[in-house]
């Protein structure tokens, strides 16, 4: 499977890579780490997250639930702006030009500034 194309935003660290094959993928510094495991990737429901979380001694267990929870959807939107980001750069759009990058950074501010 051979590059087709790097596309390195100026926001938020978007690295797409588009490959040859029809298969590409996105990255960017907009997901929000796992407290307890470190991976993007983990929906805040690994062992040691789970373990933090049903500790019948820790203090301020419901809000810590509740901001775990956030988090994970905070992720799984921002999982939706990558997929759509990624979708416009395969079908063609420009996603290098000023309106789109005016357009994706409008959409994070919202983002961050509603939920």
């Amino acid at each position: 499977m051979a590059v087709k194309k790097v596309i390195d935003l100026p926001c938020h660290g978007i690295i797409v890579t588009l490959y040859d094959d029809g298969s590409g993928n996105i990255s960017s510094d907009l997901k929000e780490k796992c407290d307890f495991c470190g991976s993007v990737f983990c929906d805040m429901f690994c062992v040691d997250a789970q373990e933090e979380i049903s500790n019948r001694d820790f203090e301020g267990q419901q809000e810590k639930r509740r901001k775990l929870r956030e988090k994970a959807n905070d992720n799984r939107i921002i999982d939706a702006y990558e997929s759509f980001i990624l979708a416009c750069a395969y079908a063609g759009i420009d996603i290098e030009s000023p309106m789109f990058i005016a357009a994706i950074e409008v959409t994070v501010d919202s983002h961050v500034n509603h939920c």
